[in-house]
Formats: structure tokens, sequence, C-alpha cells
């Protein structure tokens, strides 16, 4: 979610390599959608190809200067208030959608309980009748209001132009079906070639700089240098405390390898997992940093893809 000054400070090649980019704002719901035709000359493949060494990743001291400075911030800090990480790889749409509810109604008396993570042996030493659940909208209460069941989200063959298909997480329109359902008033604006970068630029800062409504952007990943060639999505958990909570638990239980991120030479912090929870240390693959200089995201990225594509390759050649 980019949240440039006036005037903007991406590029404009960036922002027209946004390619299949959706805008959604909340509580008179703004979006746009920026398409991309194929490269047909040196001059406009060079831009493509370029455009998202420009981008500046927000968790540096330029992107930190840059949020500083800009004057169309105004919906920051409610939004990161209630940021939360996916828990599941096809729910993009469903996390973004729970971050701008709970931030529009977060003193909202009538919040929905979801209990679908609480066990049952949660709740047998409490008094009767305690909820110990949260009111708030989840990635998973946001599913169920929608016409796009969760099975389907997750796989479940759907007809779509006549022909039955696997239609994992949400296509543009059928996310903006399920912000409607959950009482979010929305417009969809398609942005393609013929609308103009100062035209996207003006709408951006429009609605960066008025609260109360929310944008939230759709992009095809390589058009910001994640190239969909590498075939890796992460989910992602904070360690925040030890003892671990059973979160912790779940989230591993969830995807077939987690990555343990940790500044020690002798991954102390995987060795405590393996401890707490007799997890197969197989499974938690090291990241480990240590040499004394600040961990960078572009070394856990280049960390996380060496071995990615390690695994690829391995499983391709047991195929040969």
């Amino acid at each position: 979610m980019g949240r440039p000054s006036k005037p903007m400070e991406l590029l404009v090649s960036p922002i027209r390599s946004l390619v299949a980019a959706a805008l959604f704002a909340t509580a008179m719901l703004f979006s746009a959608c920026a398409t991309h035709s194929p490269a047909t000359n040196q001059a406009t493949t060079s831009v493509k190809a370029n455009a998202f060494s420009a981008l500046v990743p927000f968790a540096t001291d330029e992107g930190m200067a840059r949020l500083g400075r800009s004057d169309a911030k105004i919906d920051f800090a409610v939004l990161a208030n209630q940021f939360e990480a996916q828990y599941n790889s096809a729910f993009c749409g469903p996390t973004s959608a729970a971050i701008v509810l709970n931030t529009l109604h977060s003193r909202s008396a009538n919040l929905p309980r979801d209990h679908v993570r609480l066990r049952k042996d949660d709740v047998q030493f409490m008094p009767a009748g305690a909820d110990p659940i949260v009111p708030r909208f989840t990635q998973d209460n946001v599913i169920d209001r929608g016409p796009k069941s969760r099975a389907q989200v997750l796989g479940e063959p759907i007809t779509i132009g006549g022909k039955q298909v696997k239609d994992f997480g949400y296509q543009l329109r059928q996310f903006d079906a399920m912000l409607r359902a959950n009482a979010l008033v929305t417009t969809v604006v398609v942005v393609d070639d013929a609308r103009s970068e100062q035209a996207i630029r003006a709408d951006l800062a429009d609605n960066l700089a008025r609260g109360g409504d929310y944008v939230i952007v759709n992009y095809r990943r390589e058009a910001v240098g994640q190239k969909e060639a590498v075939g890796v999505h992460l989910d992602s958990l904070r360690l925040r405390a030890y003892p671990f909570p059973d979160s912790v638990r779940e989230f591993v239980a969830q995807h077939s390898h987690v990555y343990v991120v940790e500044q020690n030479r002798d991954a102390q912090m995987k060795s405590l997992l393996v401890t707490e929870f007799g997890f197969d240390p197989a499974v938690l693959p090291s990241v480990l940093h240590f040499d004394g200089t600040p961990i960078t995201a572009r070394f856990i990225a280049a960390a996380i893809l060496a071995r990615e594509n390690w695994a690829l390759q391995q499983r391709l050649a047991s195929k040969c």
C-alpha cells in the first residue's frame, strides 16, 4: 500500500507497470485496477524491466524518510494499528478486507466473534458462559459473508465460462463482491493504458490525503520484481514471546516448511521451537545472520529463494 507525498515520489514507470493493480477505498470505497499491454518496442521493454527497481522498500531509511515527508498519510496510523499477516496463502484478499473492516469498525459494539480457532480444551477451565474471543473481523469470517465459499477460495472447482476450474483466492470482482457482502461501499475502476499516469497519481494523492476511506492495491507480482516464475509465496509470523503461544504450533502445522529467521549463529530460536513443540527440524530450515551487521530484507529473500530454487531443481530432477 503506497503512500507517496504530493508531488508523488513514485516514478512514472512503476505506476504504469503495476500490472492488473486494483485500488479500493472504503466508506466511499474507491478502487482502480491497472493493466499493462505487452511491450512492443525497446524503450517500453526497458521501462517495464526496470520499473520495480525504482520502487523503494518501506523498511529502509529512504522508505521511512519518504513517509516522514509525505503529506498524504492520514490513514497510515489507523491501518497500522489493525495490520495482521495472512495465515493462509490463499487469503490475501480476506486479510486486506479484515484490516480495513477493523480499522473502520474498531469501536463498534457489535463486532463479530470468530470461534474458528478456539479449541474445546481452551475453555474447559473458564467460567460458564465466558468467551475469550476478542470481537473483530478475521480472515475467516469475512469469507463467510461473501458469495465465494471458503472451499472455493481453497480450490473447490467452480464454473467459469462454462468450464469447471479451480479458482484459488480472489479475482478482482470476486474480491469486490466479498467487500460489498461485508457492508462496504465500493467502486472498481479498471486502469489501462488509456488512463493517464497523471490521473492515477491524482486519484491516489486525493484518497491518501483524506481520512475515512482506504486504498487496497492488487497487482501482478512480477510488476514489482516478485516474478511469478519463482513460484514462492510466503506467509509470516512474528515470534513475540517465550513460552510460545499455540498460534505458533498452528502456523507451522499449516505449512510444509517454515523458515526461522534469526540473528544467531547457533539457531537457538529453532532449537527452542523443536524442544517446545517437538517439530521435525527438517520442516524448520534456518536463515541465520551473524556477521554483526543489521539483517536486511535482501539477505532474507536471497537465502529463501536460494533454498526454494534448489528444492525445485531437486523435484524436477526426480522426475527425469
